[in-house]
């Protein structure tokens, strides 16, 4: 709850897109943010009467599905955030469109920036 409270800057239970995007020190990236409220994981609770608000209800969903990544829901609903065309299937071109974003971020950080393709093997290699 706390975290919700921390977010919702003007306390009515509702979040936008702006205070949601400060959610763990601005760790999700903006089309992370984007999937989320375009209700491709999870329809919003809020969204029937408030359009484009996350609930404090829905905020719990989201932080279950980012606490525990090992459970079948959290796996579903992150694959759904990474499958921009809705298709089914993560495609290269989905996921360097996350990778994209981030590399900015390391950028910016002046951090080493790890090629896409050398992650790409990493991840094939994992399957």
């Amino acid at each position: 709850y706390s975290k919700f409270w921390e977010l919702d800057q003007d306390h009515d239970f509702l979040i936008t897109k702006e205070e949601f995007a400060r959610y763990g020190n601005y760790c999700l990236t903006n089309q992370c943010i984007e999937q989320v409220f375009r209700l491709v994981p999870r329809p919003f609770l809020a969204a029937s009467t408030t359009p484009g608000m996350m609930s404090y209800r829905d905020f719990v969903w989201f932080c279950l599905s980012e606490e525990d990544k090992t459970t079948t829901r959290a796996q579903e609903y992150w694959f759904s955030v990474l499958d921009l065309d809705r298709d089914g299937l993560l495609s290269v071109f989905e996921l360097e469109v996350f990778y994209a974003e981030q590399v900015q971020r390391m950028e910016v950080l002046g951090s080493e920036v790890v090629s896409f393709e050398d992650i790409l093997c990493q991840m094939l290699d994992v399957v």
